[in-house]
């Protein structure tokens, strides 16, 4: 049989329990911008994707002192 014509087989999705990761950082502003090119709106896609899918909330803080 060709390789390409096997099913891959899904692993099973993780469930975080709603769970939030803080990403802690020197450069984000206070309030989350609009995506200003592609690449921006591209990364926001796929963190929403990923959050919805995996059950959890990402939130990208500024590290201040």
């Amino acid at each position: 049989e060709d390789e390409a014509e096997k099913p891959v087989e899904e692993e099973p999705v993780a469930d975080l329990g709603g769970m939030e990761i803080i990403i802690g950082d020197w450069w984000s502003p206070q309030e989350p911008a609009e995506p200003t090119n592609a690449m921006e709106e591209a990364t926001l896609e796929y963190r929403q994707m990923i959050q919805e899918k995996y059950n959890f909330t990402i939130k990208q803080v500024a590290v201040s002192d």
